[in-house]
């Protein structure tokens, strides 16, 4: 049932890197997973018009892109 404590989620996270045998770099991208499939139902019975999607203003390397932010993004 989310949300999860933190230090919760950590430790689900730290025991699927085990039981994978994956690389421990991976752990916190796992806890991002198993945390959306938590709130997946909760999600889910929210209706599409009474969501909302937040996206962050650039993903760019502001140092290499030659392009500027406006007003319009």
């Amino acid at each position: 049932m989310p949300p999860l404590p933190l230090a919760q989620l950590k430790e689900h996270a730290t025991r699927v890197v085990g039981l994978a045998g994956c690389a421990e770099i991976y752990r916190d991208y796992i806890g991002v997973l198993i945390n959306n499939e938590l709130w997946r139902e909760a999600l889910a019975a929210v209706p599409y018009e009474r969501r909302l999607l937040l996206l962050p203003k650039c993903l760019r390397i502001e140092d290499k892109c030659p392009h500027r932010l406006t007003s319009s993004g």
